[in-house]
């Protein structure tokens, strides 16, 4: 169920998605993968409240995985709803994912620059920022573009919100 679930979760089919990582869940409690595809697929549909509770629940199984740290960060730095966000524990995921990558991941770098710059740390945002820029230059990265604009947002002293209606953030690249 969790495997055909994440291969509809792929294909777009969300709801028939959610069917079947349910009953992962409920057959695999214990189950890290399962809880962050259940994560992903609900936050797919705007559930980002349940969405929480399953990436924590898989990084309580499994602390050092790295994906269920970064949704939750991003999650709890960049939601538009000020009820969600919480820039203090995005900061405490992004360190820890930062520190588990060597501080070497693009991706990481700017979840974690966002987590800062949610919590007003402008400066730290900015630096994390340019470091993320830089390794995703190195990396021939296709999302400079969006590191750029986050990077200036920081510069001009303004967090990074997304927009409700973005349910590709969760998608996988």
């Amino acid at each position: 169920h969790n495997n055909l679930g994440n291969t509809l979760r792929m294909q777009g089919k969300v709801k028939e998605a959610i069917r079947h990582l349910k009953w992962a869940v409920e057959l695999r409690d214990e189950d890290p993968s399962a809880h962050h595809n259940m994560g992903v697929a609900l936050a797919m549909t705007g559930r980002f409240d349940k969405a929480l509770e399953h990436f924590q629940q898989a990084q309580r199984l499994a602390p050092d995985w790295l994906a269920p740290s970064m949704r939750m960060a991003w999650i709890l730095a960049t939601h538009p709803d000020p009820q969600l966000r919480d820039p203090e524990g995005a900061i405490r995921l992004a360190e820890h994912a930062a520190g588990l990558t060597n501080h070497q991941q693009p991706l990481v770098l700017d979840t974690l620059a966002a987590a800062y710059a949610a919590a007003e740390r402008f400066d730290e945002a900015v630096t994390t920022a340019r470091q993320a820029l830089n390794l995703a230059g190195a990396l021939g990265s296709k999302v400079t573009d969006q590191f750029r604009r986050r990077l200036e947002l920081y510069q001009q002293r303004k967090p990074y919100r997304e927009a409700l209606s973005r349910s590709d953030m969760f998608n996988d690249q």
